[in-house]
């Protein structure tokens, strides 16, 4: 699969976990949205009942880190692997994959190999069962149960993949790294780059609205808030700016960001 293709995944994916919130449920209602559409620019479109047009762009936190090449394979590695998994299985999965190398900042391996390895045992169920309910954490996120265990080696590099069949597809690496608290400099940049794009849109869309997904984990870093972020007023020219953190099961939770124009 294209990389174009991979990034539309991933941006319906986070749409669909927007709807799906309580916040994107009483937002839709009170648009009365009577069509939805994937768009490119911007990413979706939403029509209602009153002959409006609302036009969404979601994006993805980001930060530089030293790690950040390895995690970006590793990344790429899960996406791919949960394509595999939406297409081809009837069930959804938590998986948690980790580099078992002591150099794991330097190891390589071949991507599409080691999706294909890990895909493999999800499919014929061929991990071991946990005896009891463990708990295992991805940045800040937390998830218990009865998971199955396996190790792969791929090109001499040796991997564990803990997974379970879940709610929805969800899931990553292990933190290297530190967090970064309160991520106001880097919305901001995002949203700043996005005003571009509200500018050459008008006058085909009436409101534009973004939504700022936070992965938990992005090359080697994970994000934390609290009210300082809520309270803080980001300058944009969208209408409304949503914070989107993205968890497992009951972890996914959307925050409208205060906004304002300059």
């Amino acid at each position: 699969m294209s990389q174009v293709n991979i990034k539309t995944f991933i941006e319906q994916q986070h749409f669909r976990y927007f709807l799906e919130n309580e916040i994107g449920k009483q937002f839709i209602r009170n648009l009365q949205t009577i069509q939805i559409l994937k768009s490119e620019k911007p990413d979706f479109l939403l029509c209602s009942a009153q002959g409006m047009v609302y036009g969404f762009e979601v994006t993805t936190l980001d930060a530089k880190t030293s790690n950040e090449h390895f995690f970006k394979s590793l990344d790429s590695v899960v996406k791919k692997l949960f394509i595999k998994i939406s297409n081809q299985l009837n069930r959804q999965y938590f998986v948690n994959i980790i580099c078992l190398e002591k150099n794991w900042h330097s190891v390589q391996f071949k991507s599409a190999d080691l999706v294909q390895k890990l895909f493999e045992v999800i499919q014929k169920d061929d991990g071991k069962e946990s005896d009891k309910n463990l708990t295992y954490s991805l940045g800040g996120i937390s998830v218990t149960g009865k998971h199955k265990t396996t190790q792969i080696t791929t090109n001499g590099v040796r991997f564990q993949m803990i997974y379970s069949v879940s709610d929805k597809n969800f899931g990553g690496s292990p933190i290297f790294g530190n967090s970064i608290h309160n991520p106001i400099v880097q919305i901001q940049e995002l949203i700043t780059r996005k005003n571009i794009r509200v500018r050459s849109y008008l006058p085909c869309v009436q409101q534009f609205l973004m939504i700022v997904v936070d992965p938990f984990i992005t090359k080697g870093c994970f994000f934390t808030f609290d009210n300082a972020l809520l309270n803080h007023t980001f300058i944009s020219d969208f209408s409304k700016v949503f914070l989107l953190i993205l968890g497992g099961r009951k972890n996914i939770e959307v925050m409208e960001l205060k906004n304002a124009k300059k």
